[in-house]
């Protein structure tokens, strides 16, 4: 008895489990589940609010190792210059996206050389001919 009942919920499992992939598959979709949030990490690292907060600790980073870096032991020495680091890196970032550059773009043919005589690079290249010496 207890056979027949794993049977017939194996064979009801097999039997609605296509409906349910073919269901998941033409809902539409949508993004992967880390997208938002690493969508929302670059909107605010490139805001007014990082340029902020990248001078306040590219100032403070300065600020420490000028007036105590005789002071410091060598991990805070390293901390501080992780602080700058990471300061300089964001301020620059929002710093150039604010500004409007852009990265450059490479175009997925590339183009060939022409001569002068109407010849590729890589045919001018394979008609030379060895130098004989006699």
């Amino acid at each position: 008895m207890k056979i027949k009942w794993v049977l017939l919920s194996i064979l009801l499992f097999l039997a609605l489990s296509p409906g349910l992939a073919l269901a998941a598959g033409t809902g539409g979709g949508g993004g992967l589940p880390w997208e938002t949030p690493l969508q929302n990490v670059q909107q605010s690292l490139t805001g007014p609010v990082a340029k902020g907060v990248a001078l306040v600790a590219i100032v403070g980073a300065l600020g420490t190792m000028l007036f105590l870096h005789a002071e410091m032991n060598t991990f805070t020495r390293v901390v501080v210059f992780i602080v700058l680091g990471i300061g300089t890196l964001v301020g620059a970032n929002a710093f150039l996206t604010g500004s409007g550059a852009q990265g450059a773009e490479v175009t997925a043919t590339p183009k060939t050389l022409e001569h002068v005589g109407g010849s590729t690079a890589s045919t001018a290249y394979q008609s030379r001919r060895p130098i004989e010496v006699r």
